[in-house]
């Protein structure tokens, strides 16, 4: 019984490799089992792929009979799986041998051509992979905690100009009560509550060390937010720059017509844009913090800020101290 299932789960396997245009016969079949060490009859690879077919797998057989079976419908479609391994690649906190491990999985849900063309056609970066196997612990005791609604305690450093990690505030431990993993430009953040705040904060997991669960309640969600809360933190998520937080505001923006792209890109779609003359002014809801200034300074040539006063203010004072930075001295 044990061997029959097995070698069910074996045909699973090699017909995961198919498709229609790389069918295999009942004697590929029986010749691919042999190399993981089980023999079997082409009468019974018959009888295991009806079995599948009963079970809901869409194997077919080619019009032509002699070509053989292949699998019509693979878990994840080749462009979904192409998605998805970019987006590991890509991911800073992913470590280069966790990504390669996460990239085979994906991989092996394709058909064999599909594979040769997904593995020729993708350039893993491992220039800027900086993750370690903690992130994966990390990830997972977040992840535990908040389905237990428990809080989670960590310490919080940065790298110093010898790129060494060095703990924040003399290595103190921050408890934070978790809500939700956001991951946004490759990193991903944990978005939280401190209890003598009522607001939330961002913390970059890449960042954390000694992160634990701890056997005490987490504040709800609710309470802090009322009804609706998980909707209200991705509102939050949505309209912070950089995963900086602070004060909601309504910025409006005078932008050059042929910027929309870069507002979108930031700022989504949620805003109001109305046509003046050969500029566009869009008014918006974000959070006010060191991100939003990072942005305006970015685009500072092809936008200007018009309310609120305070942000034009700030704004001005950023630039002429960069301005002041760049003076020559006599």
């Amino acid at each position: 019984m044990y061997g029959s299932k097995l070698k069910l789960l074996r045909i699973i396997e090699i017909m995961r490799e198919t498709s229609e245009q790389e069918p295999l016969t009942a004697v590929q079949i029986c010749s691919k089992l042999r190399s993981y060490g089980i023999d079997a009859e082409k009468k019974s690879v018959y009888r295991d792929l009806n079995l599948l077919k009963e079970a809901g797998y869409e194997i077919v057989l080619s019009e032509d009979n002699k070509k053989g079976y292949y699998l019509a419908e693979h878990l994840l479609e080749d462009w979904e799986v192409k998605v998805l391994i970019d987006a590991v690649s890509q991911m800073q906190f992913v470590s280069v041998g966790s990504s390669k491990i996460i990239v085979n999985k994906l991989l092996n849900t394709c058909s064999m051509t599909t594979k040769k063309v997904l593995k020729s056609c993708t350039i893993l970066d491992t220039k800027r992979k900086t993750g370690t196997t903690a992130i994966k612990r990390d990830i997972e005791i977040i992840l535990h905690a908040i389905k237990d609604r428990k809080k989670v305690k960590f310490q919080y450093g940065d790298l110093d100009e010898h790129l060494e990690y060095k703990l924040r505030c003399k290595g103190k431990f921050y408890v934070v009560n978790p809500y939700a993993l956001n991951l946004k430009d490759g990193k991903y953040y944990l978005l939280g509550n401190v209890d003598k705040y009522n607001d939330l904060a961002f913390f970059r997991v890449d960042k954390v060390k000694n992160l634990a669960e701890e056997d005490k309640a987490s504040r709800s969600a609710e309470e802090l937010f009322g009804a609706n809360a998980d909707l209200k933190i991705k509102e939050f998520a949505d309209m912070s720059l950089y995963n900086y937080s602070g004060p909601k505001i309504i910025l409006k923006l005078e932008a050059e017509a042929d910027s929309i792209t870069e507002l979108v890109d930031y700022f989504g779609t949620n805003m109001n844009l109305i046509k003046s003359g050969n500029k566009l002014i869009a008014e918006l809801e974000v959070l006010e913090n060191e991100g939003l200034y990072y942005w305006l300074l970015q685009y500072a040539e092809s936008t200007r800020v018009l309310a609120p006063e305070r942000v034009r203010n700030n704004l001005l004072e950023k630039l002429q101290k960069i301005r002041q930075r760049y003076e020559i001295k006599e």
